[in-house]
């Protein structure tokens, strides 16, 4: 996308699933994640997602059995599904797993950490040595080949492992892949510590192959059709024989000797030590050495096939298909006649706002609307580990990282606010928030130089506009800085008590958005139950140095000492006007500080009152998003008076990037004020949709927006020469 003479590359993300196996059951395709299993009925379709009736939600693989029923491998052992009924399978005794499959004969088999284990007569026993267990591929002739990081064994009839390593010709020990074909022959994508081969074993030898000026890293080796589909991180390439193949031959770089596989008898049952597996990340294929020999090895042709995405990171085989797992963007099925449609869970795309934090090196942080946290790491997100005993429901950037705002499913009264510490979540501060009193007390009194009609509002009646951006800016890159939140000083106590006892607490049912302010106090957004029904209700303001929780919110009390008056329903907060917080509502731009709330709608100059979005940018500048268009608010008055274009987009979210611009999305596109001109990005534009909703930046130079159906990524802006 060109944009103020600099061009930015767009990426579009849908899901922060971790796909790890698929399987197809029926003519339903079930995919494996690190939240339950996702079914598609059809590409079209969203998915169902199975988690209740799993011993674990970290699912692991997944195997289809010969008369329709699925098994499920998690985290805390397999379960075979059947008609909406869980069947137990016990534990296979292969310490972390990795793959399941079932075969025609009625066995049960699966590989992991420590080894491979077969389920017959309902019970599981180990087949072979211990291993560290990569994969299993079944062949044509119903036998199976195994892989493991020091190379593939293949079960022949009865117990017979014939086994196969670097000793005997195979290039490579970690094995990422087998297309078997049949006859006991097989083309393997092996790989060692930095190059990768492929391998073609002819039933007495192993050929070691690369191919030219392929400089992609290799991630899998799956069949499809007669054909074996070698996946990088965005392409397939198919590998046929020489004589079918119009591609760029494959250069074979050796051979092992003949017969050279050790064959014996598996030894069966006995446990085995749980050990964790090794991953290890894909490399590019070999390069041909310059002293490479000519031998008469059988030929074959790869040549390319599709773009299937963006970062790959698994690809599966299912009958006439491939199904190929982008990172953050679903799965999508690859056959002979092409790509299908793609099937995602957007979990991004939620009805939620976008909430991006950056820890301290600048990297960026999201959240989905399951509560899962990822990190880009250049390409895609990859998944953070939740704290144990905590549901995360929003982060934002603070003074120290990334902050994470928590419930506690035991205690759903507990609220929690942890800090990214490493590959750790530190508890920054845990409080309960008092319900309200049964009789209304006084309310809090105006602060200093404040009027009556400044002091809060009646709760709005409705929802907002739309989500806003739930902004910390204080701390973070680019914005300007906050020494400490706003404050608020005691007024007329309106403390709940009931005699001698502890007040009542509200249950929390969701943390819309959280601030930081540089000091860690931090606003947190709250949804509760209350009187028997579920509402937002404002925000608590809460300081790691003090055990007061002020509750900010609409009627009265207004929530503990020195709580302030303001809307229940608030969309996002800034705190990067030193001693005040910024909030967007139905009734206007509400600010809190100086002892104060004080609300800014119409009789105060923002016209049409609804604000969805409020930024604090240069100079001091409060940019809102208010319903007749963007204006800021500057030496205590409104500005309004905004290009034709620019009041037309009517933006709903608003972002400042590192160089100080003020970037706006809505409905119509993207908007853009460098600190003199306004920039229009809307249809026509080169973005894939402009139908937004929310707009964030990072530290990067980044800019990530959630339209109504993905999030779009758009990269660090490059001149145009």
């Amino acid at each position: 996308m060109a944009a103020g003479g600099l061009t930015r590359s767009v990426g579009v993300l849908y899901d922060l699933d971790d796909v790890r196996d698929v399987a197809d059951v029926g003519g339903t395709l079930a995919v494996a994640t690190d939240l339950g299993v996702l079914l598609f009925a059809d590409e079209a379709a969203p998915p169902t997602r199975v988690l209740n009736a799993l011993p674990s939600p970290d699912v692991r693989a997944l195997a289809a059995t010969v008369d329709g029923a699925l098994v499920v491998g998690t985290l805390a052992g397999v379960v075979q599904l059947r008609g909406g009924v869980a069947e137990p399978l016990g534990a296979p005794p292969v310490g972390e797993l990795v793959a399941l499959e079932a075969t025609t004969d009625g066995a049960l088999w699966a590989c992991g950490s420590v080894g491979l284990a077969r389920r017959v007569d309902g019970e599981w026993q180990t087949f072979g040595e211990p291993f560290e267990c990569t994969g299993l591929w079944p062949s044509p002739e119903e036998r199976l080949w195994v892989g493991g990081t020091r190379g593939l064994i293949y079960l022949d009839q009865g117990d017979v492992i014939r086994e196969h390593g670097e000793t005997s010709g195979l290039p490579g020990g970690y094995v990422r892949g087998v297309v078997p074909m049949g006859g006991g022959r097989a083309m393997a994508l092996v790989q060692g510590p930095s190059d990768a081969w492929l391998a073609y074993y002819d039933t007495e030898r192993w050929f070691s192959y690369t191919a030219p000026g392929l400089d992609r890293r290799a991630i899998a080796l799956e069949r499809l059709g007669g054909d074996a589909i070698l996946v990088t991180p965005d392409h397939a390439f198919v590998i046929r024989d020489a004589a079918r193949s119009t591609g760029v031959p494959l250069h074979p770089l050796a051979h092992g000797d003949r017969g050279q596989s050790v064959a014996y008898r598996a030894r069966l049952g006995g446990a085995r030590e749980h050990a964790a597996r090794t991953s290890r990340p894909a490399v590019s294929l070999a390069s041909i050495p310059a002293n490479a020999p000519t031998l008469l090895a059988p030929g074959f042709g790869v040549a390319h096939l599709a773009r299937v995405g963006d970062a790959i990171a698994l690809a599966r085989s299912l009958g006439d298909r491939v199904i190929v797992a982008d990172r953050n963007r679903g799965v999508v099925a690859l056959r002979a006649s092409g790509l299908g449609a793609r099937m995602t869970s957007r979990s991004l795309v939620a009805d939620r706002d976008l909430q991006i934090a950056q820890d301290a090196r600048g990297r960026a942080h999201v959240i989905d609307g399951l509560g899962r946290v990822g990190a880009w790491d250049g390409d895609a997100f990859a998944r953070v580990a939740p704290p144990a005993d905590a549901r995360l429901h929003a982060i934002a950037s603070g003074p120290r990282g990334v902050y994470a705002a928590a419930t506690v499913p035991d205690d759903p009264t507990a609220l929690r606010v942890y800090r990214r510490e490493g590959d750790a979540w530190a508890i920054v501060l845990e409080r309960r928030v008092p319900a309200e009193d049964a009789e209304p007390s006084a309310a809090a009194e105006p602060g200093p130089g404040a009027t009556p009609s400044a002091t809060g509002s009646a709760a709005s009646s409705g929802p907002a506009a739309s989500a806003g951006s739930a902004r910390s800016t204080a701390g973070s890159a680019g914005a300007p800085g906050s020494t400490a939140a706003a404050t608020a000083a005691p007024a007329t106590s309106s403390e709940p008590t009931t005699g001698d006892a502890a007040p009542a607490a509200l249950t929390l049912v969701a943390l819309p958005f959280l601030g930081v302010a540089n000091d860690e106090t931090a606003w947190v957004a709250l949804r509760a139950r209350d009187r028997g029904r579920e509402r937002a209700f404002g925000v608590v303001q809460l300081d790691p140095r003090s055990d007061d929780v002020l509750h900010h919110h609409a009627g009265r009390p207004a929530g503990g000492r020195g709580a302030l008056q303001l809307p229940d329903e608030v969309t996002g907060i800034d705190l990067g006007q030193e001693g005040f917080a910024w909030f967007g509502s139905v009734v206007g731009a509400v600010r809190i500080g100086n002892f104060q709330s004080v609300t800014f709608g119409e009789a105060r100059g923002v016209r049409g009152e609804v604000v969805s979005d409020v930024l604090v940018g240069a100079a001091n500048k409060v940019w809102v998003a208010a319903a007749e268009g963007p204006g800021y608010y500057f030496r205590q008055t409104f500005e309004f008076r905004m290009p034709q274009a620019v009041r037309d987009a009517r933006p709903l979210a608003l972002a400042l990037d590192a160089q100080g611009h003020v970037w706006g999305a809505g409905p119509r596109g993207l908007v853009r004020y460098d600190g003199s001109d306004w920039l229009v990005i809307g249809e026509g534009s080169s973005l894939p949709t402009t139908d937004l909703v929310d707009v964030e930046t990072d530290a990067e130079g980044r800019l990530w927006i959630l339209a109504r159906d993905r999030v779009l990524v758009l990269g660090p802006g490059r001149r145009v020469e």
